[in-house]
């Protein structure tokens, strides 16, 4: 790898990991663990004080991690911060050293990604936009991939580097294809655990049980490693992870500012978005991403795993005149995630009905935030 760097770099080959969060700190460690000079820098000093070694300096600063840097992998929490990371007046555009390569991580979108490419060509910067594939973590064994975008040239020497870390990369070519690959393969897992947990539900309901629907389904010979990872954590009522909802409804934001800026809609994933919402609400936050099974199951499954309907009680009340407690009117103690989504699926239904000739999805899925009385969120 030094070989590699060297053909393109005056100075000798220095690695700084700036942003130290699940997804930073994971490379951090991968690009640690190959020997390399590695800088690490973290606005919590906390995350950056946990790595050491040899080959590992703690940096003072910001500036401080770019001095000497000639590859530097940045992994923001949010869009805000990567803006400010690389536009600042003392930020990686003006401060890194001419001729670095720059692969960032940070859920964003193509667009934006796209421009900072732009402007680090014109400050004599080599830019990789990433995403790192993290739901595959699901997947037992899996490790997460990462999109990588840019210039085919710049691609060619970066995904050496990231390979050298014993990092999976997928080479995109093109400035944003990246980040815009990451959020196509986020659609897709979205699509594939709604679909899981809704076959196994209906499955249930019709009193089969979920290891034998999982079988029959497993009988068509078009499972995949997707659907067997969330059956079995389904069927083994385990719901821990480390790519959980509240990172989860965080990256779907920023697919919908990217849908938007394309005026693209899609109403599945605003769909799925809402139901996830609807589980952090409970007390789900925390969970795997497979936890979207407890929203459709009874109330006793929900109490086992810590979640509480009473959260979310203000959201069917109008729709089922009481709250979710034990010993509600009507006898029905069981099923109280269900209300909720009914409610809201009769809703919608209604509003599909009065308009046949088109739908207009933005105005359903404002119904629909509002029947849950959210915050509509979308960018």
């Amino acid at each position: 790898m030094n070989s590699t760097a060297s053909r393109s770099h005056d100075l000798p080959l220095q690695v700084a990991c700036l942003g130290l969060g699940a997804k930073g700190s994971y490379i951090a460690k991968k690009v640690i663990a190959s020997g390399v000079s590695t800088v690490v820098h973290d606005l919590i000093d906390e995350r950056a004080r946990r790595f050491s070694g040899k080959n590992v300096r703690v940096a003072d600063s910001f500036n401080d991690a770019l001095v000497g840097s000639t590859v530097i992998i940045t992994a923001f929490a949010n869009t805000s911060e990567y803006e400010n990371a690389f536009m600042e007046t003392n930020g990686i555009l003006k401060c890194a050293e001419k001729g670095a390569f720059v692969i960032d991580v940070t859920p964003a979108t193509p667009s934006l990604a796209g421009e900072i490419q732009a402007l680090g060509v014109l400050n004599e910067l080599h830019i990789l936009d990433g995403w790192m594939a993290s739901a595959v973590t699901t997947i037992p064994g899996h490790e997460p991939s990462i999109f990588l975008g840019g210039e085919r040239s710049d691609i060619r020497i970066a995904d050496a580097l990231i390979k050298s870390f014993k990092l999976p990369v997928i080479s995109c070519e093109g400035p944003g294809s990246g980040k815009a690959m990451g959020i196509a393969s986020l659609v897709m897992h979205v699509s594939s655990i709604l679909g899981v947990v809704e076959a196994l539900s209906f499955a249930e309901n019709h009193g089969i049980a979920q290891t034998d629907a999982t079988r029959y389904l497993n009988a068509l010979g078009l499972h995949s490693e997707l659907f067997s990872a969330y059956a079995d954590k389904i069927i083994q009522d385990s719901y821990e992870g480390e790519y959980s909802v509240m990172r989860l409804l965080s990256e779907l934001e920023v697919c919908f500012e990217a849908a938007d800026n394309k005026d693209l809609t899609f109403p599945g994933l605003e769909n799925a978005y809402q139901l996830y919402n609807l589980l952090s609400i409970i007390g789900g936050a925390d969970k795997d991403i497979a936890g979207l099974q407890l929203v459709y199951g009874d109330e006793a499954s929900c109490t086992r795993h810590g979640l509480d309907w009473s959260r979310a009680a203000h959201l069917s009340e109008e729709g089922h005149g009481h709250t979710h407690d034990e010993s509600c009117a009507c006898g029905d103690t069981e099923h109280h995630g269900s209300d909720v989504l009914d409610d809201w699926d009769e809703e919608q239904d209604d509003d599909c009905d009065e308009g046949e000739d088109s739908v207009d999805y933005d105005e359903i899925l404002a119904d629909g935030f509002d029947h849950f009385n959210l915050k509509d969120n979308r960018l």
